[in-house]
């Protein structure tokens, strides 16, 4: 369990570090090609601010909501708003979850663009994560609504978030593995290669295991 304090500084601390990684990002793409900014970038710029979106909530939850009071007493209106921002939450999660890895898409298009095959396979990962992302929106957004047992899961959003979740992993495993056929045909070494792979590996986790501690921050609490 966790108490309010370590929430509020999960939830500005987390961010913080995001925003500073995303700055360097910034910072080494201008100082290798200065006048060019993709669409990666922006989409990581957002995503950040939807992550700063979703620390705003969860500080709010830990205010004026029940988010970090389980041994307190229950208070109906701290229910009601918890109710709200966790509602909130859905919505935005799935925004931040499809921006990261289109951004990640993006980026692998930025390199790897002149093989026939990868772009295929690139573009038609595009639009499933978007129409991914889209849907499992909408379905939040108007299965329950916000007021439904106070923001808590009702039947159909118990499907729904597991539904999310293991196409989530899926989505992961796609994006993960797709610049992996390019690597083999580069002309490098065994070694360089396992090493080149590794670099994208790690540097995707990293990415995705960042915004997901964030995001399922509260879920741990409850």
């Amino acid at each position: 369990m966790y108490g309010v304090a370590s929430l509020i500084v999960t939830a500005t601390l987390l961010p913080l570090l995001g925003l500073i990684a995303v700055c360097l990002r910034f910072l080494v793409r201008l100082r290798l090609k200065p006048t060019f900014v993709g669409i990666d970038d922006w989409l990581i710029t957002f995503s950040c601010i939807l992550v700063f979106a979703q620390g705003a909530i969860q500080i709010t939850a830990a205010v004026i909501g029940e988010l970090g009071k389980d041994g307190d007493r229950t208070v109906d209106w701290r229910v009601a708003n918890e109710g709200r921002l966790d509602y909130a939450t859905l919505i935005v999660e799935k925004f931040t979850y499809s921006c990261i890895k289109l951004s990640v898409l993006f980026f692998y298009r930025r390199i790897f663009y002149q093989h026939k095959t990868f772009r295929i396979l690139n573009n038609l990962l595009i639009v499933i994560i978007s129409l991914w992302g889209l849907i499992f929106m909408f379905m939040e957004a108007f299965t329950c609504g916000a007021d439904s047992n106070h923001g808590h899961p009702c039947a159909p959003q118990e499907w729904l978030v597991l539904w999310f979740a293991i196409t989530d992993v899926l989505g992961d495993m796609a994006v993960l593995t797709l610049p992996y056929p390019c690597i083999r045909a580069l002309q490098m070494s065994r070694r360089e290669k396992v090493g080149l792979s590794g670099i994208f590996m790690l540097g995707t986790l990293w990415v995705e295991i960042f915004f997901w501690a964030l995001s399922n921050t509260d879920l741990e609490t409850e």
